[in-house]
């Protein structure tokens, strides 16, 4: 579970301001809003980046608030990768120190075998968010066989991915969301992410307009282009 309460948030000049919702137990959720809504943000906030200048985070029964970034069980994927330079792909994937038998499934089905040797610096785009993926991945996994209760974070995870990639990984994240019982929440401006989600949030300029099932806020909208922010003109 997720919970964010009466959170702000001051970078710049840009704020966060009493932004409260909630992802329940093994929902997945998505985040969406325009560029610049501060969804990127609200993403280091859970994880613990950002410093809260008013509110409180919960992650499943622990108020997380003063909690340093590595003391909370996230796993973290952003649009670009952030991928240690310094390391080797494998590395990067085995930053939480998880042992072979976690990671070598989430590699095979990722289908990123092929890029171990591959230096970070030779990465594609979409190779980089692969790896990024299956290092946030092999994160949680390895939190909840350690007894943790982790949540996942995506930054539009997909987004450098070519469309028959797109779908399988994206089918793949879900499907290991639904066996692992995880909680997850995704940043994203495709209309099909968020559409197929438990939980959308739409953002803009660091509030929240309206929190709900997909179908709800479709359904009655707190503005009349929420539906533009669900894909409701998508075509598949």
């Amino acid at each position: 579970m997720i919970v964010l309460t009466n959170v702000g948030v001051h970078t710049g000049s840009f704020e966060l301001a009493a932004v409260s919702f909630t992802i329940p137990l093994e929902k997945f959720g998505v985040v969406v809003g325009a560029a610049g809504a501060g969804k990127t943000t609200l993403l280091e906030v859970i994880a613990g980046v950002r410093t809260l200048a008013s509110g409180t985070v919960t992650l499943h029964t622990h108020n997380v608030t003063a909690w340093p970034a590595e003391r909370r069980s996230v796993g973290l994927v952003y649009q670009h990768g952030a991928l240690f330079p310094h390391k080797s792909v494998r590395e990067n994937i085995g930053w939480s120190g998880a042992n072979e038998a976690v990671i070598a499934p989430i590699i095979a089905q990722l289908g990123i075998a092929g890029l171990l040797t591959t230096p970070v610096a030779g990465l594609s785009g979409g190779e980089r968010q692969l790896v990024a993926l299956a290092r946030a991945l092999v994160r949680v996994r390895n939190c909840q066989i350690n007894g943790e209760q982790p949540v996942l974070l995506l930054d539009e995870p997909f987004s450098a991915l070519d469309p028959r990639r797109k779908r399988a990984t994206r089918d793949v994240v879900h499907a290991l969301h639904r066996e692992w019982k995880l909680t997850t929440l995704h940043v994203t401006h495709d209309g099909l992410d968020a559409r197929r989600a438990d939980i959308a949030v739409l953002l803009d300029a660091g509030r929240v307009v309206q929190s709900g099932s997909p179908q709800d806020m479709l359904d009655r909208p707190a503005r009349e282009d929420v539906p533009l922010f669900l894909g409701a003109e998508d075509s598949g």
